[in-house]
């Protein structure tokens, strides 16, 4: 299993409680545990994916 940590450029860490869909949580329960990864990992994975990418500029009035 990789550290994530490093992976996500720090190893200062927050701890924090999500309320998540019954179904998304064991979806990626199950998806961790077959790539021998932990569900904690996966979030930071998804998250550090998500803050990469640049939203797109809203219209003026839109």
């Amino acid at each position: 299993m990789k550290d994530i940590r490093k992976a996500a450029g720090t190893s200062e860490t927050v701890k924090t409680t999500m309320v998540l869909p019954k179904g998304l949580w064991k979806a990626a329960k199950i998806r961790a545990v077959e790539e021998d990864a932990d569900l904690n990992g996966v979030v930071i994975a998804a998250l550090a994916a998500y803050v990469k990418v640049k939203p797109k500029r809203r219209e003026e009035g839109a």
